[in-house]
This record gives structure tokens, sequence and C-alpha cells, in this order.
């Protein structure tokens, strides 16, 4: 499942991962729209393996909320 992170995120400039029912989650998508920022959005609770996702998407040591998480290239 890392390697499937790992991808996504060097596919595109910017990947969301949200959740169809998270506030923050429509906010960040709505803002980088808004800025022109072409993200690839993935909503993790419509995605069969979206919880091995989420677990991959966290930052180490884990915060409490682990959407809207942002990846981006350097």
């Amino acid at each position: 499942m890392a390697e499937r992170v790992s991808r996504l995120s060097t596919e595109m400039a910017a990947v969301i991962f949200t959740t169809s029912q998270c506030p923050m989650c429509h906010t960040v998508t709505s803002l980088f729209s808004e800025l022109g920022v072409c993200a690839a959005v993935h909503e993790l609770d419509k995605d069969p393996r979206g919880r091995e996702m989420e677990r991959e998407a966290r930052p180490r040591p884990r915060p409490r909320a682990a959407h809207p998480r942002l990846l981006h290239r350097r």
C-alpha cells in the first residue's frame, strides 16, 4: 500500500487525501481549486482500500486527524 501512496504523490504535483463528509477537506479542496492548483483528490471513504491508504498517508508520529492530508512534490 505504501507504494500506491508514493505513486500517487509522484504522478501529480499535489495529492489531497480526503473523506467526503469532512468540512475541512472540502475547504482545502475548494481553496486549491480557486488558486488554480491542479491537485488529485482521493476520497478515502469511497475507496475499498481507503483505510490502508489513510494509515500510509499519515505522518509519523501520528496526528489526531489524518485528513485532509496533502502530499506534494518538492
